[in-house]
């Protein structure tokens, strides 16, 4: 999740923080042995924090992406976050084609217009770009795109990461489509093509789910990319709890985009992650069937851990939903990888956990005693096993799915399981009619 990129043979300062920049960046996305703090070659995300000022970025327990283990979402009650619009952005802004992305930025004239608050704080929106696929990950599992907007707080210290998972099915708003419509292509040999064009959207908030408004995920962390603001700052991230969808045309059009940058910083998802670099990503089921060329480069860090030695405590929390109650599904889809032409490979599935109920699931499955498997997508079927297990006794366990086959459970998790898969739902009835 990157401030835009200052390069200073044009001597541009964007949010008062100048990344390092020349005819070379001095970063990128593939690993590096040994980069000499990036003076001759790009430092990857395993040698970022060699960079002068960057140090920041070797912190454990405090940097982003994370794995969203969501169902360990613990509880937090209302923080105050909700969206601000004054008025339209009359004025100018500016499209960008950099090394890493596409951004949109608003300029002073649009610095008022959209804004959020957080904890009784204003937050400015600074500039909205993408990656792909979604660095963050929810339980394990990567979207094909996911979307920062950047917001700064007024004093300057402090910064807030709308945060969206982007995948692939009906294209209902045409924003991310009209976006890279503006954004300006390769016409020479630089890295980095900018326009100044009026806005082409009424809102950029629009492409965010309206529940956003009123539950949120809630980390903190760091900026994704190595400027000053791998230092946590804070950065907090608030993220939808429910992805937004566009079309495959979509996402190939953006990853087509930014890898016709001839200075572009990429590299292939397996190459990024030291997997290889015919890997594709595992995606999570809530993304959709997605055809995923593995040639093309990429633009995400990979997972930093969720606690270390710099934070030891920190959490993932829901804001305004309830804990242990996972709004994804696990990491298993059916994917297709393609070099030249499409090819269709299976997605690794989550291994089911020896666990005494579905609570402590990160998106996994929950044992039967019929071997059939429920996912975790009812927290009544979930708190009902877990009482059941907690007796200890296998009979206990067979008296908890006879309680979930009666009329009135039995409407209400079926409902819930039209949310998963086929086999979730095989697997529900062979325990119901056990």
């Amino acid at each position: 999740m990157p401030l835009r990129e200052s390069f200073l043979a044009r001597g541009l300062f964007v949010l008062g923080l100048a990344d390092l920049s020349s005819a070379r960046p001095s970063w990128g996305y593939a690993p590096s042995d040994g980069c000499d703090k990036g003076k001759n070659t790009m430092c990857g995300p395993n040698e970022w924090h060699t960079i002068p000022g960057f140090e920041s970025c070797a912190q454990k327990g405090t940097q982003s992406p994370i794995d969203m283990q969501t169902v360990d979402s613990v509880a937090m009650d209302d923080q105050g976050f909700q969206f601000e619009v004054n008025g339209k952005c009359d004025s100018n802004v500016t499209y960008l084609l950099n090394p890493h992305t596409v951004e949109v930025e608003f300029t002073s004239a649009c610095k008022d217009t959209y804004h959020v608050r957080f904890r009784g704080k204003k937050y400015t929106l600074a500039q909205f770009h993408f990656h792909s696929p979604s660095e963050n990950k929810w339980d394990g599992g990567h979207f094909a795109m996911e979307g920062h907007y950047v917001h700064k707080s007024e004093d300057g210290k402090e910064f807030v990461v709308l945060a969206v998972m982007i995948g692939v099915g009906s294209d209902s708003t045409k924003f991310l489509e009209a976006v890279l419509g503006d954004i300006p292509r390769p016409n020479s040999g630089a890295s980095s093509y900018e326009e100044q064009e009026p806005l082409d959207v009424t809102n950029p908030y629009s492409f965010l789910p309206k529940s956003l408004a009123k539950i949120q995920y809630f980390f903190n962390g760091s900026m994704t990319t190595p400027t000053p603001t791998c230092n946590p700052g804070p950065t907090h991230w608030i993220m939808a709890t429910e992805p937004v969808h566009v079309s495959q045309r979509t996402i190939d059009k953006y990853r087509a985009l930014i890898n016709s940058d001839p200075g572009n910083q990429l590299s292939p998802y397996g190459t990024i992650m030291g997997e290889g670099a015919k890997t594709p990503p595992v995606f999570n089921k809530l993304n959709g069937e997605i055809s995923w060329n593995i040639s093309e480069g990429c633009n995400n860090r990979p997972v930093q851990p969720m606690v270390g030695h710099d934070n030891p405590t920190r959490k993932l929390y829901k804001i305004g939903g309830q804990s242990k109650a996972s709004t994804s599904a696990a990491p298993e889809t059916t994917n297709k990888t393609t070099s030249a032409q499409p090819t269709t490979t299976k997605a690794p599935g989550a291994a089911c956990s020896a666990h005494p109920g579905c609570a402590g699931l990160a998106g996994n499955c929950c044992p039967s005693p019929g071997g059939a498997n429920l996912y975790c997508c009812n927290q009544g079927a979930a708190t009902l096993l877990e009482q059941a297990s907690e007796v200890g006794s296998p009979l206990a366990v067979v008296f908890a799915f006879a309680l979930l086959s009666s009329v009135a459970l039995s409407v209400a998790i079926r409902r819930q399981m039209q949310k998963c898969s086929a086999s979730a739902v095989e697997g529900y009835q062979t325990m119901a009619d056990a």
